[in-house]
């Protein structure tokens, strides 16, 4: 059971005004919502930006169980680390729902990066890629 398991909730969720964007990187760069809602959270909380709360209706994207292990040990890390919480464990659903927070907001930056850009979806992908890495490489 993985660290979000045991916050008592199954699924991870996006804003219904969102499907424009998740079906804009499913189409253009072929990820999944999963996927999606992965880079949009490590893309915000490393941008430094502030979660943005989920409307009253969130939609399902996925479960949490296929998220990997290892990811969200990694999620956690960094929430920790940004928000320099020593109790983040103990919050429980919270913790996913700041997770969740920060993907909504994340999803839409990430899309308007790329529509505002004239470099191919494939580079911009590559490059907030390694961005991420640096920053996760400047934690350790």
């Amino acid at each position: 059971m993985s660290l979000l398991e045991d916050t008592g909730k199954r699924d991870f969720r996006r804003d219904r005004d969102t499907d424009q964007y998740y079906n804009y990187f499913k189409t253009k760069l072929g990820l999944d919502f999963k996927d999606t809602f992965l880079l949009s959270y490590k893309y915000a909380l490393f941008k430094g930006h502030t979660p943005k709360k989920l409307d009253k209706k969130p939609i399902h994207i996925g479960q949490i169980s296929l998220i990997d292990d290892k990811e969200i040990e990694l999620m956690v890390i960094a929430l920790f680390v940004d928000e320099n919480d020593e109790d983040i464990l103990s919050k429980g659903s919270n913790l996913l729902n700041t997770i969740e927070e920060y993907a909504n907001v994340g999803v839409r930056l990430l899309y308007d990066r790329f529509v505002n850009s004239d470099k191919s979806e494939i580079l911009m992908l590559e490059e907030i890629k390694n961005e991420i890495k640096q920053k996760l490489d400047e934690l350790k």
